[in-house]
């Protein structure tokens, strides 16, 4: 081989090499990227999985809510219907001792003698 021959495929080879490191850096960069976007999709996970972790517990927490407001509005309409009783059975009491107090007016017995 001659020394032009030589030079050709040095210079061929150099370029290969070349051609296979920019491959290579281009490689790295793009497992760098998927690696770095595993990364934000496990964070985006874990967000996830905690927000669920929310909900189910706000869940919770509105049903034990519900929960005790409607034993909450059961007890006030008890007591309500208690008053109510009480009221009811206080008034009749009020009046029943109204008629037993009440004056029945007699005409005095002068009067009596007058009208005949």
């Amino acid at each position: 081989m001659t020394d032009d021959q030589t030079k050709i495929i040095l210079e061929s080879l150099q370029d290969e090499l070349k051609n296979t490191q920019r491959r290579i850096e281009t490689l790295q960069k793009t497992a760098d990227l998927l690696y770095q976007d595993r990364n934000i999709l496990e964070d985006i996970q874990a967000s996830i999985r905690a927000l669920q972790s929310h909900i189910v517990t706000n869940k919770e927490h509105i049903d034990n809510v519900v929960k005790d407001v409607k034993e909450e509005v059961r007890s006030s309409a008890d007591s309500m219907r208690e008053d109510v009783t009480q009221s009811v059975a206080s008034v009749v009491d009020q009046i029943s001792l109204a008629k037993k107090k009440t004056i029945v007016a007699k005409v005095p017995w002068y009067r009596r003698l007058l009208k005949r």
